[in-house]
């Protein structure tokens, strides 16, 4: 995941706050005074709470899930849900059908059926050795059936339809889009100029304008949290990490993760065992980070900066090799 290794720089150095959310760890550090970090603090855990509510799969009563057990049935659903459904569709298609919605039933086919820290994760031998334990498929075509609709959203009814053969995971975006909801709060409700947010790798950061950059954020190898590859400076900005090392569990079949490419219904064996990402926005690094760890280095780097183009990213291939796109990145 993405660490944060430096500080601002400032005389009065930042407050911490720390939790547990969406199967990850979540930090602020926050440039206020105690009060303000209190209040940020309970308002961070609870709207990402809420977010876990509404959007898990992993749990029967959320509304993922009432719109996943309608069986092809329309579904009144929650401006939330309209606004997370409406961005996963717009980035489906952005992305080729590479980042989808519509791989729940592939996760759970994988064995990816309860939340990450309650499965028996078990890492799987060396870099060098990682590309053992996954079958290497043949070629695929850019243009995909993951970028096809498999659901049909009414905006004037706030309601949504989808497929009755498809399962919906989001799992893909929230956690970024929750992230990015928190930050506008804090800095607009609270009136936190300076601060940074953490869910588990999807970064962003934020200051005062025309200011040098504030934070420094280090990227580490996938197998090797104490060893950094790269590190950027930003200001206003994010970095998403995305990757098949972390999250891997055994199966009958052998060793699975959860980066599902929708040209196979399968966790995706490409090159790419760590891509991040950086840019404006954190959803849109969390989805390219993931687009190029299942399309591939040459074709998933191709269409980002098509797409993209003031984007960069840092890819981490299954020898262990380090490659950098874009000029920001310091090796």
């Amino acid at each position: 995941m993405s660490t944060v290794k430096g500080e601002p720089l400032l005389d009065a150095g930042p407050l911490t706050h720390a939790f547990q959310a969406m199967s990850s760890q979540v930090e602020l550090k926050l440039v206020c005074d105690s009060s303000a970090m209190n209040w940020a603090a309970r308002l961070a855990e609870d709207w990402f709470a809420k977010s876990e509510s509404i959007f898990s799969r992993f749990r029967h009563e959320s509304e993922l899930e009432s719109i996943n057990r309608a069986g092809g049935s329309p579904v009144l659903i929650s401006s939330m849900m309209m606004e997370v459904l409406q961005l996963a569709d717009a980035y489906r298609r952005k992305t080729a059908g590479l980042c989808t919605p519509f791989v729940g039933q592939s996760l759970l086919d994988a064995g990816y059926t309860e939340s990450f820290e309650r499965l028996q994760a078990d890492l799987i031998g060396a870099l060098g050795n990682s590309s053992a334990a996954f079958k290497e498929e043949a070629p695929l075509l850019p243009v995909n059936r993951g970028a096809q609709s498999c659901m049909t959203l009414d905006a004037a009814m706030v309601s949504v339809q989808v497929d009755s053969s498809v399962r919906l995971d989001l799992g893909g975006i929230v956690k970024s889009w929750t992230a990015s909801r928190l930050a506008r709060w804090l800095q607009s409700g609270g009136g936190i100029r300076t601060g940074l947010i953490n869910a588990g790798g999807d970064l962003l950061a934020w200051q005062g304008a025309n200011e040098s950059p504030l934070w420094r954020i280090g990227i580490s190898m996938p197998n090797d949290s104490s060893q950094e590859i790269a590190s950027r400076s930003i200001s206003n900005g994010a970095v998403a990490t995305s990757g098949s090392w972390r999250r891997r569990w055994q199966t009958n079949e052998g060793a699975r993760h959860h980066l599902i490419d929708p040209r196979t219904g399968c966790p995706a064996s490409s090159d790419v065992i760590q891509c991040s990402v950086a840019g404006p926005d954190v959803t849109e690094c969390e989805v390219w980070a993931k687009s190029v760890c299942i399309a591939g280095e040459e074709f998933g780097i191709r269409l980002m900066n098509e797409r993209v183009p003031q984007y960069e990213a840092v890819v981490v291939d299954r020898s262990g090799r380090i490659k950098v796109y874009g000029n920001g990145w310091e090796l």
